[in-house]
């Protein structure tokens, strides 16, 4: 079996990268993304040093001190999730904690995206879908940046046509890395042009539901969360022969639709239609969930 190379996110970098170039040419863009510039470019060359996992396995802590640093270069210039509200609470956290979260949170993100990309086109199939929603949303709400997410969307989708099953070249650390890495900024970003944090996150509800469902099965049942594993949601279903991969991929496409539109009704126009998308995308994340906890479910 010939080998599958790992460094293909390193031209997801290098096109997004292009992508953001050449939109500094356009007046609006240029004003809005340049307080993001030089943070996020000292930001991706501490994240490229993730390659090393790829070449000599790098360690726990070290992956995570490099996010730290990355994220911390980010909140450092002032990127902040601010005025972040509790919901149901209604009392605002103090600057300090909101630093502390939004260190937390960058990183919390970019390892999602690391956990979730473990079958061939999976991390290119939420990218496109969930980053052209937030493209629309961003757009819809005004903010020059919504070109940001469309030039991610690019890169995936190109990046795609060799990822998708079966899959001639994988993203590796540094492109999952990347990409989790630069959607939590953009999270920030669209939280500031008016976009909560937790209707982001209802965006990404799929690789959110199952990264948070796997850590606290996990827990639950004294395993190290620490070390590797394949006992995600998405693993199941390919392991025990339910889906292939590329049935997932079309299975989270479907998902981010429905999530994406909850996201946009909500903000645009029937809360009743909203609720009504959202429960029934919850329902289906849970259902899932209890089917594949089951030791043995079988193909319907």
């Amino acid at each position: 079996m010939r080998p599958t190379p790992t460094l293909g996110g390193v031209g997801i970098v290098v096109g997004t990268w292009a992508g953001f170039a050449t939109l500094l040419s356009w007046e609006p863009f240029q004003r809005s993304f340049a307080p993001l510039l030089w943070p996020l470019s000292a930001s991706t060359g501490v994240l490229l040093l993730s390659a090393l996992d790829e070449l000599k396995q790098l360690k726990v802590l070290q992956k995570l001190a490099l996010q730290v640093g990355a994220a911390t270069i980010m909140v450092g210039t002032g990127l902040r999730l601010n005025g972040l509200v509790l919901p149901w609470v209604g009392f605002e956290l103090s600057p300090a904690i909101i630093t502390v979260l939004t260190i937390a949170w960058i990183v919390f993100f970019t390892n999602v995206f690391n956990f979730m990309d473990g079958i061939d086109g999976i991390s290119v199939t939420q990218t496109g879908s969930a980053g052209a929603w937030l493209a629309l949303i961003l757009f819809g709400l005004g903010s020059p940046l919504w070109l940001a997410p469309a030039v991610l969307v690019a890169a995936a989708l190109g990046f795609a046509v060799f990822n998708f099953p079966p899959a001639r070249i994988f993203m590796g650390d540094v492109g999952s890395h990347f990409l989790g890495f630069t959607f939590a900024v953009l999270s920030i970003v669209a939280h500031q042009a008016g976009l909560s944090l937790w209707l982001f996150a209802a965006i990404f509800g799929c690789y959110l539901f199952d990264s948070v469902f796997t850590i606290v099965r996990r827990l639950s049942g004294g395993e190290n969360i620490l070390e590797a594993h394949r006992s995600h949601l998405y693993q199941l279903l390919v392991q025990k022969k339910i889906w292939s991969h590329g049935q997932v991929d079309v299975a989270i496409l479907l998902m981010n639709l429905l999530l994406g539109a909850a996201v946009y009704t909500a903000l645009n126009t029937s809360s009743a239609l909203s609720a009504a998308l959202f429960g029934a995308a919850g329902l289906l994340l849970i259902a899932c969930a209890v089917w594949l906890s089951d030791p043995d479910p079988k193909p319907e």
